[in-house]
Order: structure tokens, then sequence, then C-alpha cells
């Protein structure tokens, strides 16, 4: 379900950056069931058009067109491909009507333009397919950075996720320690409240129980965010979340973590001690 909100709710009208492979089919299969139940709907409240759908598949099909494009470009950003690429099945389809409008005089002729028209736009929604399952480039490219975590970024890159007033948090010109000091996740304020957790190398955390730190709250992405460890000191680095990761206060893509800090996972807060 993040995956739908983060298309509907957080991008709804984005058509620039990057849409992981996940993002996109999370976001189509949502689509589907949700159209499947307007159609239930439509039929239990007796408001179809006689034809198997009615006014609430279609005010649900209205809601997504610009979420549906949004998303797609993103995608195709993501393999490093234009989103001019969504216009080309509509353009082949202009030699179609032109075919059609010849059979009348020359018949086999506008068959065999609308013939090859249609091969073209097959061939185009093969490719389409393949673009849209295809993993996206490594790193950034010309749209943006890699939306997906671990990827190798550039290094100390600060992105934001969300076109708000929050301000980019700048690390500090200060020299490196000699060695790296392990420090503790205290949960103030959460479902685990109380709890400390020992972070002594790089750890990650979210809601899935394959995380070295494990926060299993709805605010908490899967994988929302990691510390990694840089020139012995530590940093956080939120992957790509729905909710995002804040430092005191401050949504961050990435900042380095010091004593006295205060953490926001969604809506889970700790402190650095």
């Amino acid at each position: 379900m993040q995956w739908y909100l983060k298309v509907v709710r957080d991008n709804y009208a984005n058509f620039s950056g990057r849409a992981t492979r996940q993002e996109y089919w999370m976001y189509i299969l949502f689509l589907l069931l949700f159209s499947l139940l307007a159609i239930v709907l439509d039929n239990i409240l007796g408001t179809d058009f006689g034809i198997g759908y009615g006014w609430i598949y279609l005010i649900i099909s209205i809601i997504h067109i610009v979420p549906s494009f949004a998303v797609l470009i993103r995608r195709l950003h993501d393999t490093e491909k234009s989103g001019f690429w969504v216009l080309y099945p509509y353009i082949a389809y202009l030699p179609i009507f032109l075919g059609i409008f010849m059979m009348a005089n020359y018949p086999i002729l506008g068959m065999i333009i609308s013939g090859i028209s249609f091969l073209a736009i097959f061939i185009l929604l093969i490719m389409f397919l393949i673009f849209l399952c295809k993993d996206g480039t490594p790193g950034p490219n010309r749209f943006g950075p890699s939306p997906k975590h671990g990827t190798d970024q550039v290094e100390n890159e600060l992105v934001f996720n969300e076109p708000t007033a929050e301000t980019v948090v700048e690390q500090e010109s200060v020299q490196p320690p000699e060695y790296l000091v392990p420090i503790s996740l205290h949960v103030d304020n959460g479902p685990r409240k109380g709890s400390f957790y020992a972070v002594s190398s790089s750890s990650r955390i979210g809601r899935a129980p394959d995380n070295d730190i494990v926060l299993n709250v709805n605010t908490v992405s899967s994988y929302h965010a990691e510390i990694i460890v840089k020139d012995n000191r530590f940093f956080i680095k939120d992957l790509d979340s729905t909710n995002g990761t804040k430092v005191d206060g401050i949504r961050v893509a990435e900042s380095v973590l010091e004593l006295g800090d205060k953490l926001q996972i969604g809506e889970t807060e700790l402190s650095i001690q």
C-alpha cells in the first residue's frame, strides 16, 4: 500500500525524477484491484452504464490519469529513457486512420498501411514492457539520482523526496575522528519506547524482519533508512522511504549523526547516545 500512496499522495503530478520497478508495478497492482472493486460496486449499487462498469469506475479512472502517466514517465527515466516515449504508441495510431480512410479507393494500400501501423504499435508495446521490467541504471543518470537504496550515488549528495519547505542539512566540514566511536539509539517515543539499539557498524532500519533494527510500525517503510559509516563517522541515509527521515526535526536524505541528535523514523522518535 505504501507504494500506491507514494505515487498518488506524494507524487501525484511529479513528472521528474525516477521510479523503481517495484514502485511502478505495485502501483499498477493496486490500481487494478481498485478498478475491479469499482466495477463490482457499480454492479451492486446499480450505477453501471449497462456495459459492465459505471460511475464509480469512471471516477476512479479519471482520478488516476495524472499519477499513472507521472509514474510511467519516472519509470522510463529510471531506465534513462525520455518521457516522450509515452507519445510514440499514440503517434503510431495515426497511420491506421489513414489506412482505413484509403481502403475505400485503395483497399490493398490501405490494408498495408494499417497492417504496418499495427505491427509498429505491437513492437512499441513490447519495448515498453521491456523498459518497465528492466532494472534502472545504476547510480545517477541525467534524470536524477537512483531511487534504490545502496546505489553508488555521488558521495555526500543530498536529495529531498518532497517539494516542501524542509531544509537540506549540510555536513559540517570538520576533521574526521581517528577511530569510530560506537553509538546507541534510544527509542524516545513509539511502540518500543525505552528500548536501546547498539550501533557499531552499518545498520539498516525498517519494518521488514530482515533489517538490523526492526521497527514494526505502519509509518515506517519496509526498508526505511540506513546508518552508514564514512570517515569514522556515522551517517543516516534515507532509503526512499514514504514518510521520510528527520534529524532534529529536519527531513534529510543523508546527514551526519552526532551525540544528542534527535532522529525520527516515520513517527518513531529516537535519540543518539
